[in-house]
Formats: C-alpha cells, sequence, structure tokens
C-alpha cells in the first residue's frame, strides 16, 4: 500500500514538473516605482538612491534590404517609437548605444523627448561599459541599446555570469532590467511589443 501511495506522489509531482510554461506577460509602461504589465499586473521596480538600474535591450528590427549598416524597418520604427512611449514616465539619466544606424535609429526618440546624455560605446570591448555602468551613481538610470550578441554578454559581465545566450536573430522583443546595489544584484528578464 505504502508502494502505491509512493508511486502516486511521485506521479503528481512529475505531471506538476511537466506544466507548459505561463505565457510571457509582455511590458506596458515602465515608471522609477514599478513595471506595468499589459495584463494589468505590475512588479515594483524601486530605482531608489541606492541602486544602478540599467535597461538593456537589442536594437529595433533592422533593414533587410541593407547589408552594410542598414537601418530600421517600418518595424523597427514603430518598435522604437513604442520603446519611447514604454518608458516615457521613467527619469532616465543616460542612453548607451553602439554607433550603428540600427542602434541609433532605436534611441533616437527618447533622445528626442527626454533630457538624457548620450554615449557612444564599443562593442567589441564590452568591459569598458560594463564597468563604468557598474560604478554608476547610486540612483541613476541608463538604457543600452546593443544587439543580438552584445546585449546578453554585457547583462552576463554585469551580473557576473554566464547566464543568457545571444538573441535569436528574429526576436526584437527582448528587456533586460539589472539593478545594481554594491555586491547585490537583481536581474529581471522581460519582454515588449513593438506597436
Amino acid at each position: 500500500m505504502r508502494l502505491h501511495w509512493f508511486i502516486f506522489l511521485l506521479s503528481l509531482c512529475f505531471l506538476q514538473s511537466c506544466e507548459t510554461k505561463p505565457k510571457t506577460s509582455y511590458v506596458s509602461s515602465i515608471n522609477n516605482a514599478s513595471i506595468e504589465f499589459v495584463d494589468g499586473r505590475s512588479e515594483a521596480l524601486n530605482t531608489n538612491k541606492n541602486d544602478v538600474t540599467i535597461l538593456l535591450l537589442r536594437h529595433a528590427e533592422k533593414e533587410q534590404s541593407q547589408k552594410a549598416n542598414p537601418g530600421l524597418s517600418d518595424q523597427g520604427e514603430k518598435r522604437a517609437i513604442r520603446l519611447n512611449e514604454m518608458l516615457s514616465e521613467l527619469k532616465i539619466d543616460s542612453v548607451h548605444s553602439t554607433k550603428y544606424n540600427r542602434t541609433m535609429l532605436t534611441i533616437k526618440p527618447i533622445i528626442e523627448n527626454k533630457p538624457v546624455v548620450f554615449q557612444a560605446y564599443d562593442p567589441s570591448n564590452l568591459g569598458i561599459i560594463a564597468s563604468k555602468l557598474a560604478k554608476a551613481k547610486k540612483g541613476s538610470v541608463h538604457l543600452v541599446v546593443g544587439h543580438s550578441n552584445t546585449t546578453p554578454e554585457l547583462v552576463n559581465l554585469l551580473m557576473e555570469n554566464e547566464k543568457l545566450e545571444w538573441i535569436e536573430e528574429k526576436e526584437y522583443d527582448h528587456l533586460y532590467v539589472v539593478q545594481i546595489n554594491g555586491n547585490k544584484k537583481k536581474l529581471l528578464e522581460l519582454k515588449f511589443k513593438g506597436e
């Protein structure tokens, strides 16, 4: 009889572990106190005076017909505008981008609508920007726009681990929020829609 109960309980544990993952909830807006989701939920962000908050994402959808240094496609332009809307209530101190057309055009609506400091960075030497961001003024908020390979790599450098892999070529909706308070580090992996 005990064996039957043991098998029954083991089966229940197995079934629970096989459940499908919940659907990803997309971000609708971010402000200095919370992250709001399209499904109505919210999560505290707490961009307080002790944390350095860094938002990292890949550039918006690029123009496919241009091979060398492409700009944004129509969908990419919509995503850049949506990013600006999503972050309109967030006080951002600095925006960092590589010097490629697709990254510069992704941040263009934000730079045009917010009083922010812009700083270009070299994607071939991510250690420099990682160190700079990790040592930024407490209470500051930074936005970093990069590429499918450099964005996860920069998150890994900031978190001091190798958790994230490169973003798939057709994926443009990843948004990472890293909060640093001394040796304490927190990572939120989010998604946002382009329209």
